[in-house]
C-alpha cells in the first residue's frame, strides 16, 4: 500500500510516456525514475523502495534543529548515513511504535536501505503509522519554529 505522500506525488507528477515522472525545476523540466513506496500492504517498512516521500521527509527532519535529539551521520566514502529519529511520546498522536527509528542509505539517493525501529523489547521493521505520526509531530514543531 502506497503511503499518503507518495500517492499525493502520484497524482501531482504521474508517470509520463516516457517512463518517468516530469518535476518542474524553476525554468528546467526534470525526468525522475518512478518512485516506490517504501511500505508493503501490511504498512511494514521495505526494502525495494526508491524516493518514498515518507521515507524522504523522514530523512529531512533528522537533519532539521527542530529534532534536537536526532542523530544523523554522513560518510560516503565507508559507511553511508545513517539517521536515529526519537518516538515522541504523546497521547495526543496515538503511534503505534516507541523508541527510536533508524534509517540508513546512501548519499542522498533515493534508497532507504534499513528502516527499523529499536525499543527497549528489540528491533523491528519501522510501520507507516508511525512513521506518519512522528511526521506530523516534527513537522508541527517545524512549522512553529518558522512561524516565530
Amino acid at each position: 500500500m502506497p503511503c499518503k505522500r507518495c500517492k499525493e506525488f502520484y497524482k501531482q507528477y504521474p508517470i509520463q510516456e516516457n517512463g518517468y515522472h516530469h518535476l518542474k525545476e524553476g525554468p528546467f523540466l526534470v525526468a525522475s525514475a518512478p518512485i516506490k513506496c517504501g511500505f508493503d500492504e501490511n504498512g511494514e517498512f521495505k526494502s525495494d523502495n526508491w524516493g518514498c516521500r515518507t521515507l524522504i521527509s523522514l530523512r529531512y527532519i533528522a537533519q532539521t534543529s527542530v529534532c534536537k535529539n536526532c542523530y544523523y551521520y554522513r560518510d560516503d566514502l565507508v559507511t553511508g548515513t545513517l539517521c536515529v529519529i526519537p518516538i515522541p511520546i504523546l497521547a495526543d498522536y496515538d503511534i503505534e511504535q516507541s523508541g527510536f527509528i533508524i534509517l540508513a542509505y546512501y548519499k542522498e539517493r533515493g534508497k532507504t536501505d534499513i528502516g527499523v525501529v529499536i525499543d527497549d523489547e528489540g528491533v523491528k521493521p519501522l510501520k507507516l503509522n508511525t512513521a506518519e505520526k512522528v511526521l506530523e509531530y516534527y513537522e508541527c514543531k517545524l512549522k512553529e519554529a518558522n512561524d516565530e
